[in-house]
């Protein structure tokens, strides 16, 4: 039986009490599949089901733990590591293509709409595109296809992938650094170019970055090119983002993102 036929069959568990019927389901499919798969395949089909009708905080951490031990098993076989292969820059380029370091970091990142945890990652602003691998030392570097990333998170530092279509044509297509979230969220853009220059003695070549920073606001991004675009964006409580600043006490030119992320902390606190 099916599962549309069950939920036909018995429309007011559905209705009602949709978790029930979905592990109905499931049962019938245990016939069918071998016990591993179906176990994987309830925990990312009804996960946000079950967060939704399970009291019980300790079934639900029981149910992470088998998610990721499940994740340890399959190793390199897991679906995340089906990629273009992924080469390291050459040394002779001065810089790093990387978020922050040259550096494997452990994080999370959804993927085709399935949380892994505890995958080794980093970040290319050359490509914008996340870089992922079971095992840092043996070699294989994958990356992934952006417009199946969703987000990914590692060190702290979280981002979301927002485009030309889910914004109205108002961001570039592309992952944005989440730098506050509230009334007004903030975002950093951070991309890498590799420069040249050529003279008598060579070729030079570098990492160039450049950032930019937006703030959504009542649905609508704005680009925020100065402090008088902070300021204004933030209007409301002109008073409280003034004093945030003046507290941090950091020259807006050569500490943007700090102001940034203390004028809309301190306009979301705000009532």
């Amino acid at each position: 039986m099916s599962l549309a036929s069950l939920c036909k069959n018995r429309p007011e568990d559905f209705c009602i009490r949709p978790f029930r019927c979905f592990y109905l389901a499931f049962i019938f499919y245990l016939q069918k599949m071998n016990r591993v798969f179906v176990a994987f395949l309830l925990l990312t089909s009804i996960g946000a089901q079950a967060q939704e009708n399970l009291a019980d905080s300790s079934l639900l951490s029981k149910l992470h733990e088998t998610r990721r031990s499940y994740d340890r098993e399959r190793g390199n076989q897991l679906a995340i590591y089906n990629g273009i292969q992924h080469y390291p820059y050459s040394p002779a380029i001065d810089g790093i293509a990387y978020f922050q370091a040259d550096e494997w970091k452990k994080g999370s990142v959804i993927f085709s709409d399935i949380l892994y945890e505890e995958i080794f990652m980093k970040y290319d602003l050359v490509t914008d595109q996340l870089i992922v691998t079971p095992n840092y030392d043996g070699g294989l570097f994958m990356a992934l296809y952006s417009p199946r990333v969703k987000e990914f998170s590692f060190g702290g530092s979280r981002f979301v992938r927002l485009s030309r279509e889910s914004t109205n044509g108002e961001m570039p297509d592309g992952f944005y650094q989440v730098l506050s979230t509230g009334k007004v969220t903030a975002f950093a853009r951070t991309q890498k170019f590799i420069e040249e220059k050529v003279d008598i003695t060579g070729i030079s070549r570098w990492f160039e970055m450049k950032t930019r920073y937006y703030v959504l606001k009542d649905g609508k991004y704005k680009m925020i090119r100065s402090k008088n675009d902070l300021i204004s964006l933030l209007k409301e409580h002109r008073r409280e983002v003034n004093q945030a600043l003046s507290n941090l006490k950091l020259k807006y030119r050569k500490n943007v993102q700090q102001n940034i992320v203390a004028a809309t902390d301190a306009y979301n606190q705000s009532n």
